[in-house]
């Protein structure tokens, strides 16, 4: 009798253990792409580099929701150094009254490692305003 008591025990545990394992996985989150910043005036910031003809040509996209009244921006170009840390090459500032920023140019260059960074401002209707960075960075042979 003390044997079926044990084995039953045994069985039980086994059962609570599967059953705590299922309900874990059940309600594990499911896996994303990355990680995606939290903001609430801001839709999306997109930065894109390209090289060519001894030129760095940027293009930078700020989106913000529709209750957005302006958007001002400060983009920062650095070269990567070979000890690893970045340079100032150029620095501009854009703004404007809409719920987008659409911004572009370039600077002559020569190859090696840069990183366009931009500093995001935007408000909204009601007066609150948010920022946010985003870097973007290439290298270019």
């Amino acid at each position: 009798m003390r044997t079926g008591k044990r084995i039953l025990a045994a069985a039980l545990c086994c059962l609570c253990l599967l059953s705590a394992a299922q309900t874990g996985a059940a309600a594990a989150p499911a896996q994303t792409s990355g990680i995606q910043p939290f903001w609430t005036t801001i839709s999306s910031i997109s930065l894109s580099m390209t090289y060519s003809n001894g030129k760095v040509n940027w293009e930078g996209y700020i989106s913000g929701n529709s209750n957005v009244t302006s958007i001002a921006a400060t983009y920062t170009l650095e070269k990567r150094n070979s000890n690893g840390t970045y340079s100032s090459v150029d620095s501009w500032s854009v703004s404007g009254s809409a719920t987008y920023l659409d911004s572009s140019g370039s600077k002559t260059v020569a190859t090696g490692t840069y990183r366009l960074t931009v500093n995001v401002t935007v408000t909204a209707s009601s007066g609150a305003s948010e920022t946010a960075d985003k870097s973007l960075s290439k290298t270019f042979s």
